[in-house]
């Protein structure tokens, strides 16, 4: 973790923006402070990981903005769900300015917030990703179903449905199991070796027993959405 004051005033800040909402936090299953800051599957801390075993060190510039991207990637969903990313840009680059970060700094943050958003607008999943550090934040924005078990996937798969049916979106033409197994068979592969060694194998496994897995937390839940986000919480704790 990036040891500047700065930088850990940025964490905080991130974190008090997303609970600045409590209502529509309430809302957001997935995209929360456990999507990002989770000590073990938090996109923050495998965005660090994968830096540090892609060969940055702990010192380098590079590795404080893959830690501050990924930190302010997804605050703007407090605002707006949809096309949050840019939100989340002009939120982060006010605040970036006002810690003292240069501009070409604030710039790549950007450019690496940026790399997490989607782009459906001819009816396929696609990213638009540039530099290494950019690659690494959207690597692991898109970890989990190569990072977790099978068990914690399905989780993770259902927080985002729950979520999507609170919000009225409709950008796919299916649903459920179909509509993971569409998202991450049309986004391809990880862009760099390393999240491709660690995640990409158990990607396909994962995908392959979704459903099985969804059906088990489904049944454990007796179909009471009360009881499976009781059930999607205590597995987020079993992780820490």
């Amino acid at each position: 973790m990036p040891q500047s004051s700065a930088f850990h005033d940025v964490v905080e800040f991130a974190k008090s923006y997303l609970r600045s909402d409590e209502e529509k936090l309430s809302k957001l299953y997935f995209h929360n402070e456990c999507h990002t800051f989770h000590p073990v599957k938090g996109v923050l801390s495998v965005a660090l990981k994968l830096a540090i075993i892609d060969g940055m060190s702990y010192t380098d510039e590079a590795y404080e903005r893959i830690g501050l991207a990924a930190a302010l990637h997804d605050i703007g969903n407090i605002v707006e769900r949809q096309e949050h990313e840019q939100i989340s840009i002009d939120v982060s680059r006010n605040k970036l300015i006002q810690l003292g970060y240069d501009r070409q700094m604030i710039e790549a943050i950007a450019c690496c917030i940026y790399s997490t958003a989607i782009d459906y607008s001819d009816g396929l999943v696609r990213r638009t990703v540039g530099s290494r550090e950019a690659k690494i934040v959207s690597d692991a924005d898109l970890s989990n179903p190569g990072f977790l078990d099978v068990t914690n996937f399905a989780a993770e798969s259902i927080k985002i449905w729950l979520e999507m049916d609170e919000f009225g979106i409709e950008d796919f033409s299916t649903t459920g199991v179909a509509l993971t197994k569409t998202f991450f068979n049309q986004i391809g592969d990880y862009y760099t070796g390393t999240a491709r060694h660690l995640f990409s194998e158990r990607r396909q496994k994962n995908l392959a027993g979704l459903e099985k897995a969804v059906e088990q937390l489904l049944n454990k839940a007796n179909y009471s959405e009360q009881t499976l986000i009781q059930i999607l919480s205590e597995l987020d704790k079993t992780l820490s």
